[in-house]
Formats: structure tokens, sequence, C-alpha cells
């Protein structure tokens, strides 16, 4: 599926930017993916704040009509 997104600045972030995921790290190499998967509801510490990076990209404002 693509989308149109003429004049768009369009940007991926990867959760590892947005949270700090050492524990999860930790025990998925420590216990396996089993046990990773089952702690995946847990509460992650927010590296950044995570408004600023998504309103980065929340619609642009129309442009003001031309004069005259």
């Amino acid at each position: 599926m693509s989308y149109d997104l003429p004049e768009r600045l369009v940007t991926g972030i990867a959760s590892s930017a947005l949270f700090d995921l050492t524990e999860s790290d930790a025990v998925f190499r420590g216990q396996g993916e089993e046990e990773e998967e089952r702690q995946k509801d847990r509460e992650y510490r927010p590296r950044v704040h995570v408004a600023v990076a998504t309103a980065r990209n929340a619609p642009a404002p129309a442009p003001a009509p031309a004069p005259g």
C-alpha cells in the first residue's frame, strides 16, 4: 500500500531511540525470546519526550492564500 505524501518529511524512529530497552535486551539475551515476549507489556523509561518526536510528523498547516 502506498501513501500520497507530497511535500512531507517522513522519518522513521527506532523504539530503542525512544525508550531505554536495556532491561528487555538483557532478558532476551539471558532468558530467551519467550520470556522477553511475556514481559512485553511492561513500561519502559522514555529516552526522549515522545510527544516531541511524534509532533514533528503532524500534518502541516494549509498554506495562506496568495494576496491579490
